[in-house]
């Protein structure tokens, strides 16, 4: 049982090392970047669930992810339209070494539960 266990997992750790490599070597593009962020734990659910949860709630307009790239690191950020001229938006930081952080308040509440 063990040994077809590990035959399972072998392919997903293969494919974890490349990502983290990717990560690593600071050549994710905005789409791999974008997904990371999306994907990331808040709550028992992802990131991209939370906010969809909240757009939900509060009757708020989506403007969509938007990537900026530096030199050291990307940030993502997803912005709410809440009203004609107030915006919401939540942004994390993906480091060299692949983590993934919260930047803002609002991304920090989002995944507090707040």
């Amino acid at each position: 049982m063990l040994s077809i266990l590990k035959q399972l997992l072998k392919p997903s750790l293969l494919a974890a090392s490349f990502f983290w490599a990717a990560i690593a070597s600071a050549s994710l593009t905005a789409e791999q970047a974008e997904q990371i962020v999306q994907n990331t734990n808040c709550n028992g659910q992802t990131v991209a669930e939370a906010i969809k949860s909240h757009i939900k709630r509060h009757s708020q307009r989506d403007l969509g992810w938007r990537v900026f790239i530096e030199e050291d690191y990307i940030d993502v950020e997803r912005a709410i339209l809440v009203n004609k001229g107030r915006q919401i938006r939540y942004r994390w930081r993906i480091d060299r070494q692949g983590l993934v952080a919260p930047v803002n308040k609002k991304a920090r509440q989002l995944c507090a539960g707040s």
